[in-house]
């Protein structure tokens, strides 16, 4: 652009200054008549462009030359305005296809955002409705773990490929003349988006600090489930030293063997346990047994792997809990969001006031 101005202003200097170069050498070049003047009736009307030239008497005549200067005004125009006029045509084309290529390329901008952000109102929708059908299953009193989609998009990074600056000029060009207030619109969609963003953000972080919790707690129970299972064999070990025969129908163990194949033998190969009625069936009903048994030191064994257990079950339940608090309040955000995005679409869509 600087570069087609600076031309079309050297042309114009140029130009002007041929021409005015031009014009002065002719007329300060008088050719000197090669031919005798005739005589001139003297009664011939004088025009006011006119002036006459006095020649030195010769006989009883006295010559009279009546010059006429020629109207310039239309000669003044083509040598010296129409050039111009050129000039500042040459000059006002290029600015003028510049500049309505720059408002078609902002306005196409414009149309790119307004296009990006309405896409943002399917994704939560769906993502709202995934939140809130895990939780049926999730808030059932039991430790399942089902599956959990994270909807795409709503990470807004298709956002980073457009840029800021050129939102605040389709704003200002198109939906508001005063600049402070295309500045605050560009600032609310883009503090929107990144409410958006971040709870997309959010939402992967909790449900991954969830993943994480009851991973390391599933490995807890399923650890000290196994060192329990080795405990109660060895205290059936120490039993028959003490018996000299095996200790099925001693009641002190017979209680324990009884829980053990009931809730534990059928998932020993599959290892498939159900959390909670593991710690409703098994682990609650041992404390009872082996708490008429505290005073049986080879008792302890289990009791430490015992407790372990519940504690991760019990690590478990709150990881749950802590996920339903924290996926009620992103549901809630959701809804916020979705309710503000008509808004957002309106402001970019609307155009400026009094046009």
């Amino acid at each position: 652009m600087k570069t087609k101005l600076t031309i079309s202003i050297l042309l114009l200097f140029m130009n002007t200054f041929a021409q005015l170069s031009k014009d002065s050498g002719l007329d300060s070049v008088v050719p000197k008549p090669t031919t005798l003047i005739q005589h001139i009736n003297t009664s011939t009307q004088i025009n006011s462009d006119s002036f006459i030239i006095q020649k030195i008497p010769e006989g009883n005549s006295t010559v009279k030359v009546l010059l006429t200067k020629k109207d310039d005004a239309d000669g003044w125009f083509v040598k010296y305005a129409y050039p111009v006029v050129l000039v500042l045509v040459g000059i006002m084309i290029p600015l003028f296809l510049d500049s309505f290529r720059d408002r078609k390329r902002i306005r196409k901008v414009g149309e790119r955002w307004t296009s990006e952000i309405r896409f943002l109102e399917m994704p939560i929708t769906n993502q709202i409705e995934a939140i809130e059908k895990y939780l049926l299953i999730h808030n059932q009193k039991n430790l399942t773990f089902p599956d959990f989609q994270i909807i795409e998009g709503l990470d807004c990074e298709i956002f980073k490929s457009l840029d800021k600056s050129e939102l605040l000029k389709f704003l200002e060009q198109n939906k508001t003349s005063n600049y402070r207030e295309a500045v605050r619109q560009s600032n609310y969609i883009n503090t929107y988006i990144n409410i958006v963003k971040g709870l997309n953000a959010n939402l992967r972080l909790k449900f991954n600090e969830y993943f994480d919790g009851v991973s390391k707690y599933t490995m807890e129970v399923t650890k000290n489930l196994t060192a329990l299972s080795r405990a109660i064999g060895n205290y059936g070990v120490l039993l028959e030293l003490e018996l000299g025969t095996e200790p099925t129908n001693d009641e002190r163990f017979k209680a324990i063997q009884n829980l053990f194949d009931q809730e534990i033998e059928p998932f020993r190969q599959s290892g498939n346990y159900e959390l909670y009625r593991l710690h409703d069936n098994f682990l609650v009903p041992l404390l009872r047994v082996l708490a008429h048994l505290r005073f049986d030191f080879r008792t302890s064994e289990m009791n430490i792997y015992l407790g372990n257990c519940i504690d991760a079950i019990k690590g478990m339940k709150m990881e749950k809990q802590y996920l339903r608090e924290n996926f009620e309040v992103i549901i809630s955000r959701y809804k916020e969001n979705l309710a503000e995005l008509p808004q957002i679409i309106n402001l970019v869509e609307q155009t400026k006031k009094g046009s």
